[in-house]
């Protein structure tokens, strides 16, 4: 009896450790794209849900090429609202953040729209990576980017 309770108690331990050991929630960027020709402008829309940590990272796009113009924050409602003054940063490869800051200590409750006054030019080659930090556990938002494509 003694020998069947060390191996349970041995095998609870060992399965404790795994769970622990377990991913939690990762952090996730859905990206939909609108185009809308008339005006050379393209939309990209990146629904977010942060992981366990609160965060959100490693999620790298290629925009078409052109101006970045516009920026919206819309932060989700209810239960999965993030924690109020999140922040997101736009970076390249480089570590350059597209967004110029304007993703600093945002609402949690109010989207905010910034139309870029010079807009930034982007190549169309590399990579940008969407990145939201202390927005809290399993919470979501969407970013709105405008890229307008040079004549």
């Amino acid at each position: 009896m003694t020998r069947t309770l060390r191996i349970g108690v041995l095998v609870g331990v060992v399965l404790a450790l795994l769970l622990q050991a377990s991913p939690q929630a990762v952090g996730t960027v859905t990206i939909t794209v609108t185009t809308a020709s008339d005006i050379r402008t393209t939309r990209y829309s990146l629904a977010w849900v942060s992981d366990a940590s609160g965060n959100v990272n490693t999620n790298p796009f290629t925009p078409v090429q052109g101006q970045l113009t516009q920026i919206k924050f819309i932060p989700d409602g209810g239960g999965t609202a993030p924690t109020a003054l999140y922040d997101v940063v736009l970076n390249d490869a480089n570590g350059i953040d597209y967004l110029g800051g304007a993703g600093a200590n945002l609402s949690a409750t109010v989207s905010t729209q910034v139309r870029v006054a010079a807009p930034l030019l982007y190549d169309g080659v590399s990579t940008l990576d969407l990145n939201v930090t202390n927005s809290g556990v399993s919470k979501g938002g969407t970013v709105q980017l405008w890229f307008q494509k040079s004549p």
